[in-house]
């Protein structure tokens, strides 16, 4: 991935830990951030290029800080956006929003949705071994195929693509369809995913007109009769995907060429 970042910026990066660190751009690690009695605190700047919280604030009573000076280009959603902006007393109104996976089309140009049968089944590593997935998700007439999201993107990228519909209890699954104009649809299967539907509302929020309903799996089945309702209802997002990931490019290439 570090490949593609770099011929995309045409810039190298290397991972930091994240107080080390000059920027961060994807995944729900700002909570990391916030200060705390174990949380060393710094001068030096992070830049903010996407990412968002995991879980909703520990006390509505207690103010959050951050331990570190801040500067927010890109953030997730509007829950990230709001107590951003409560945490360090600015006015971030103007700050664009959206998940930097949806650059999955200009990072990997050659891969394209196939639009084919296959219903891809997509757990989060915190389900990789939950049995409700295979319980509840009931397709005796329909491929379907369990994808890997530890596989290297690319390989899981070709993978997605192939298939017309994503289940998936793991959010940038979800958010590489969106971009990609595969429906799609969040599935919950417990209470492993840590945050539980925090983020993905957070993610949501970034679009005008999306109603962010996530399918129990503990209350519900998937079935074979279930599924032309989850393409029918889908809302597609392709266009405000792309003008979302058109915006992130725009001020990447700025602040890295």
């Amino acid at each position: 991935m570090n490949e593609k970042l770099a011929g995309f910026f045409c810039r190298q990066f290397r991972y930091a830990p994240p107080h080390f660190a000059d920027y961060v751009c994807i995944g729900s690690l700002l909570d990391t951030f916030l200060c705390s009695p174990r949380t060393p605190s710094t001068k030096r700047p992070l830049h903010v290029l996407g990412a968002g919280f995991i879980c909703r604030p520990i006390s509505d009573e207690t103010p959050e800080q951050f331990c570190l000076p801040m500067e927010f280009h890109v953030l997730r959603g509007k829950l990230t956006r709001e107590r951003c902006a409560q945490a360090t007393g600015q006015d971030l109104r103007t700050v664009p929003l959206g998940d930097p996976a949806l650059l999955v089309s200009r990072l990997f140009p050659n891969i394209r949705p196939k639009h084919g049968k296959k219903i891809g089944i997509i757990p989060h590593h915190a389900d990789r071994d939950n049995q409700l997935l295979r319980e509840r998700i009931r397709l005796t007439n329909t491929p379907h195929v369990f994808l890997d999201v530890s596989d290297p993107p690319e390989r899981f990228l070709s993978e997605l693509v192939e298939c017309g519909l994503i289940l998936s209890t793991a959010m940038h699954p979800l958010i590489c369809a969106d971009a990609l104009g595969i429906p799609n649809r969040h599935i919950v299967a417990g209470s492993r995913v840590f945050g539980q539907d925090y983020k993905f509302r957070d993610y949501y929020s970034a679009y005008e007109a999306e109603e962010y309903a996530p399918i129990d799996l503990r209350k519900t089945f998937i079935t074979d009769a279930s599924l032309d309702e989850l393409r029918d209802t889908y809302i597609d997002k392709t266009e405000e995907a792309a003008a979302l990931a058109d915006r992130i490019s725009g001020i990447y290439k700025k602040i890295f060429r």
